[in-house]
């Protein structure tokens, strides 16, 4: 799994520092994480950096990975707008509601794919 964020407002170095304190070698959920490898890809430009961690996570029945993805390099065209995730049906089976991320217009998505890419803001 792929998640791919735009970072608005937070530094690679608060980044770190947040999932340092909240994701790294924690448990949410019953479920474990632990970032396994992180790094700062530079690229063209003042603020073309991105952030990608690979991070492990393990419950009572499985255990997998996941790349967590964030860019520098970007800032949206349009406004913002808040998304709720879509209702699956094993939400019914969690212990939180649906809530809503924070999320580039369809119109500004930078993917092909046309995915929608969620922001972190401060």
């Amino acid at each position: 799994m792929d998640l791919d964020f735009t970072s608005l407002g937070v530094t690679v170095k608060e980044l770190r520092n947040m999932l340092e304190g909240q994701l790294h070698n924690h448990s949410h959920y019953g479920i474990s994480f632990k970032i396994a490898e992180e790094n700062v890809r530079a690229g063209f430009g003042a603020a073309a950096e991105s952030y990608i961690a690979v991070v492990n996570y393990a419950h009572s029945w499985n255990a997998s990975e996941f790349t967590l993805e964030v860019s520098y390099r970007e800032n949206p065209l349009l406004p913002l707008q808040d998304v709720l995730i879509s209702d699956e049906l094993y939400l019914k089976f969690l212990e939180f509601q649906r809530f809503a991320l924070r999320c580039l217009q369809l119109a500004s998505s930078t993917n092909s794919t046309s995915r929608t890419k969620a922001c972190i803001t401060s």
